[in-house]
C-alpha cells in the first residue's frame, strides 16, 4: 500500500489525522485558534492542513489562516517537526463568500500560489502542495510539468490534487508515468459516513463509487475533508437541532439507516457516535486514508482525537465498513 510517508520520503512523525485550519482567524478567532494548535501539538499531532484562500471570505487581512499558522510555528520553533499540507489555486472569494475569480492553474499561477504559502507560513518549503481546485481547460502536461519543476527546486517535496474528477486524476497520472515525472501523492476529497444530496452542494467533489474503486486499484492515498460529517449523526443521536443547510444536504433516507446502526454500535462498544464516524475512515479500505478534523476549541479536538485510540470488534468493523453506499 502506498502511504503519504513513503511517497514523500519524510522521516517526520505522522499522525492518524490532519488538523484542518480553515476557520482559524475567521469564525475561530486567533485567541481560540492558538490553544487548539497548542493542544494538537501537545497530544502528538504533527500534520496540518491549510490553504492560501482560507478565511478570505471575511473582511480584513487576506490568507489570515496561513499567516496565523506561520506565526505560531515561528514562535514555537517547530516547523521542522510538522508535515505542512498547503493548498492553492482555488477561486478567490469576496468578503461575502462569493467567488470572484476562476481557479488559477496556469504555470505562473501555480508558482505565485506556492510563493504566497511559503511567505505566509514563514518557511522555505512545503511538505506537500495540493491544487485546491481544477481547471479542465488546462492541459495536465502543463500542470504536472510546473509542479515537478517546483519539486526539483525543493520548494515543495510533493504535490496532490483536491476537488478533481476521477477522470482528470487518471489523465494526470497517465501523463506523469509516460513522462517519467512524479504524479500526485494524494487526492483530497469530501468523504464521510453521511450520504448526501448532491444537488445541495455543487462546489465540492465527494467520494463516489468510481473514485473509490480507482483508489483501491491505484492505492493512491486520500485526505478526507468533512470527515466527521459536520457532526450530523452525533447531533441527531443527542436530539440536537441540525442547522438548516445540513438538514438539506443530508436529507436522504440512507442516513436514517446509518444512524440506527451507529447508535446501536456505539452502545455496544462504549464509544461515541462521532468516534465511529471518524473510525470508519481509518478502516482498511485498501488504500491509506487520512481524515481531516476541524475543531473550534480544545474540547472538540480532544473528542475527535479519541478515534486514534479506540478499537471495536471485528463484527462491528464489518458492519461499519458496509454502511456507506456511494
Amino acid at each position: 500500500m502506498k502511504t503519504i510517508e513513503e511517497l514523500t520520503g519524510t522521516k517526520k512523525k505522522m499522525s492518524k489525522v490532519f488538523l484542518g485550519t480553515g476557520s482559524f482567524g475567521g469564525s475561530t478567532p486567533v485567541e481560540k485558534a492558538r490553544p487548539v494548535l497548542d493542544a494538537y501539538y501537545e497530544m502528538g499531532g504533527r500534520m496540518i492542513d491549510t490553504a492560501v484562500v482560507y478565511c478570505n471570505w471575511y473582511a480584513g487581512e487576506r490568507s489570515k489562516s496561513e499567516k496565523l499558522l506561520g506565526e505560531w510555528m515561528a514562535v514555537n520553533g517547530i516547523r521542522e517537526e510538522l508535515f505542512l499540507h498547503a493548498k492553492g489555486c482555488h477561486n478567490d472569494y469576496d468578503y461575502d463568500g462569493t467567488p470572484f475569480t476562476e481557479p488559477r492553474l496556469k504555470p505562473q499561477d501555480i508558482r505565485e500560489e506556492i510563493n504566497k504559502s511559503l511567505e505566509n507560513l514563514r518557511t522555505d518549503y512545503l511538505d506537500c502542495f495540493t491544487l485546491h481546485a481544477d481547471d479542465p481547460d488546462m492541459p495536465v502536461k502543463e500542470i504536472i510539468d510546473t509542479l515537478y519543476e517546483e519539486k526539483q527546486m525543493g520548494r515543495i517535496l510533493a504535490y496532490g490534487c483536491s476537488n478533481w474528477t476521477t477522470e482528470r486524476i487518471m489523465e494526470a497520472e497517465k501523463y506523469a508515468q509516460e513522462s517519467g515525472k512524479d504524479g500526485f501523492i494524494l487526492n483530497q476529497v469530501g468523504w464521510c459516513l453521511n450520504s448526501h444530496n448532491p444537488a445541495e452542494d455543487l462546489e465540492h467533489l465527494y467520494m463516489d463509487e468510481a473514485m473509490y474503486q480507482y483508489h483501491k486499484q491505484s492505492r493512491l492515498p486520500v485526505m478526507a475533508y468533512t470527515a466527521s460529517g459536520k457532526g450530523y449523526f452525533q447531533k441527531r443521536a443527542d436530539g440536537k437541532e441540525i442547522p438548516e443547510k445540513y438538514r438539506e444536504l443530508y436529507n436522504v433516507k440512507e442516513n436514517d439507516i446509518i444512524l440506527e446502526a451507529l447508535v446501536k454500535m456505539a452502545a455496544e462498544e462504549n464509544v461515541s457516535v462521532n468516534e465511529l464516524v471518524l473510525y470508519y475512515l481509518l478502516l482498511d479500505h485498501g488504500f491509506q486514508v487520512k481524515p481531516i478534523i476541524a475543531c473550534r476549541n480544545t474540547d472538540q479536538l480532544r473528542d475527535a482525537l479519541k478515534v486514534e485510540e479506540i478499537e471495536i470488534s471485528d463484527k462491528n468493523k464489518e458492519i461499519l465498513m458496509n454502511l456507506k453506499k456511494f
